[in-house]
């Protein structure tokens, strides 16, 4: 079921390359915004306790994060998983998300 999840929602996972390439922009205009803005600044610590301490940052970072934790989390369960249809699957869903990973890389 859960290579199934990832197989299906594959064609998203592009989404990722473009999220990562303007990571840096969006830190950014964040840290202009903050500068410029005391509203900003405001809204942001009142988010950051709702958020459970969170800061807007640490919570944009964890898409980067995951697309690099999706192969380790694949190549664990593959290690578990025997022969068969369900290893088939995760072998492709790895295989995708290997592919997100590698073209991100080199459009960086």
């Amino acid at each position: 079921v859960l290579a199934d999840a990832f197989i299906k929602l594959g064609p998203f996972l592009k989404l990722y390359a473009s999220y990562c390439r303007n990571y840096e922009q969006a830190l950014a205009t964040i840290s202009s915004c903050r500068r410029a803005s005391l509203s900003f600044v405001d809204f942001c610590a009142s988010a950051q306790q709702s958020a459970g301490g969170q800061s807007l940052e640490s919570m944009l970072i964890k898409p980067v994060q995951r697309l690099t934790k999706y192969p380790l989390f694949f190549d664990d369960l593959l290690r578990s998983c025997g022969d068969g249809a369900a290893r088939e699957k995760l072998e492709r869903a790895a295989a995708l998300v290997a592919e997100v990973r590698q073209r991100l890389q080199q459009n960086l």
